[in-house]
């Protein structure tokens, strides 16, 4: 991946404490309807429940929690009907990002993906289904942030954070053997494309990878 500016660092505890509970939503470890007590948060933090109180409005804003009308802070859940939708739109961008990096692409990100491709393959036939997943994200992103186009990037990983999200709720996008089996041909053939720089293939195999039966 081409190296990225670094992040800026928090400049203030509400934006500590958003990160923190963002990252656990993403990661899992807040699962889906899970209540969130403020005094908790903010006792680890060791501050007022203010801050805990913006960072969470943040997160409702952003549709990772849900303030219900008792002001109780919950985890918020996905359905089916709401990740297809989201594959819908991440399949429209996803195709001119790769034709734009395999424009961009050289031979040692080439390389790279070879191997990440291969560790997937070992995730694949260990049936790690959940490394397997964060794995597939790493490698649309390595290929996307090479398209050049910082505002189709930026909207991709937070279409990717939305991804991450539904599935650590339980919404997977790989339900059965045979979906997750389509997903690995799927990268094994996106390395492939992008190598012969073959762009009808590369249309047919996101068409195929992001598509979800309603």
């Amino acid at each position: 991946m081409r190296k990225q500016k670094s992040p800026k660092a928090p400049t203030t505890i509400s934006e500590t404490i958003y990160q923190f509970i963002k990252q656990a939503i993403l990661s899992g470890e807040f699962r889906a309807k899970q209540r969130i007590l403020e005094k908790e948060i903010a006792s680890l933090f060791n501050v007022s429940q203010t801050p805990v109180r913006e960072a969470i409005r943040r997160l409702s804003g952003e549709k990772y929690m849900i303030i219900t009308a008792r002001k109780e802070n919950i985890v918020a859940g996905a359905s089916w009907k709401e990740v297809q939708e989201l594959y819908e739109v991440v399949s429209l961008l996803d195709f001119p990002a790769v034709t734009k990096a395999m424009k961009n692409i050289t031979q040692k990100e080439i390389d790279e993906l070879k191997k990440m491709t291969q560790k997937l393959k070992n995730y694949y036939e260990m049936e790690k289904s959940e490394i397997y997943l964060d794995l597939t994200l790493e490698i649309h992103d390595k290929i996307w942030s090479l398209c050049g186009n910082k505002f189709l990037y930026e909207t991709l990983i937070h279409l990717k954070e939305r991804i991450s999200f539904f599935c650590k709720q339980g919404i997977s996008p790989y339900p059965e053997e045979a979906a997750l089996q389509r997903s690995f041909e799927d990268h094994n053939n996106l390395i492939t494309g992008i190598l012969n720089k073959d762009t009808e293939m590369l249309r047919q195999i996101i068409s195929r990878h992001w598509y979800l039966p309603y």
